[in-house]
């Protein structure tokens, strides 16, 4: 006698995990997007990684770190895997951020930086450059100024300067003149004071 009969086999793939490797700024955070057929992800957990959802983990590392993934598929060979998130220093600069100024006084900026970068100043004003770290300001009392830093590794930061006017107290905040000539000649025909202070109240 003879007869037939039919198996059904079904084949399952390995669990090829592919991921690209990443590149951030200090103090950034980034999502790891895996492309798997895996049915399961298991981290080896490194520093900083979130692994709450093991299909797209969060890095947030303070320095760079190469990251273990282990793919598991049914009955199938596991795949293993790395990633590197390289963390790249943000701009090294230090820089005073507000200012005192008395009337008809420039401002320049105090700052220092370690590194070379790129700067782009917004001023309300006048400045005596505006691709420098520390320019000489024309500076306007309430102003805010905004200073963006750019360096090569694609990591930028930005800073607000802002201005306060002083004004001043004493014999330097009112000006009297000694003398004026009431002849209707155009030239000091009247009696002013000048300066930064309200006057309330005149005795001659």
């Amino acid at each position: 006698c003879a007869g037939t009969d039919q198996v059904n086999v079904q084949v399952y793939e390995n669990a090829a995990i592919f991921i690209e490797d990443y590149q951030i700024c200090e103090g950034d955070t980034i999502p790891l997007m895996i492309e798997t057929i895996a049915s399961n992800l298991y981290w080896q957990l490194g520093l900083g990684l979130n692994d709450d959802d093991p299909f797209a983990p969060i890095a947030a590392p303070t320095e760079s770190q190469t990251y273990t993934v282990i793919g598991v598929s049914e009955g199938c060979e596991n795949d293993t895997a790395q990633v590197e998130v390289l963390v790249n220093q943000s701009p090294d600069v230090s820089i005073k951020k507000h200012y005192t100024f008395k009337e008809n006084e420039l401002v320049n900026i105090q700052a220092s930086a370690e590194g070379d970068y790129t700067y782009a100043w917004f001023i309300d004003g006048e400045a005596s450059c505006y691709d420098c770290l520390t320019p000489e300001i024309v500076p306007v009392d309430g102003a805010v100024h905004e200073l963006y830093i750019s360096s090569e590794n694609g990591c930028d930061e930005s800073h607000t300067i802002t201005f306060e006017e002083i004004l001043l107290c004493g014999q330097e905040a009112i000006v009297t003149p000694s003398a004026f000539t009431p002849n209707n000649d155009g030239n000091n025909d009247k009696f002013y004071i000048r300066g930064t202070l309200d006057v309330k109240l005149l005795r001659i």
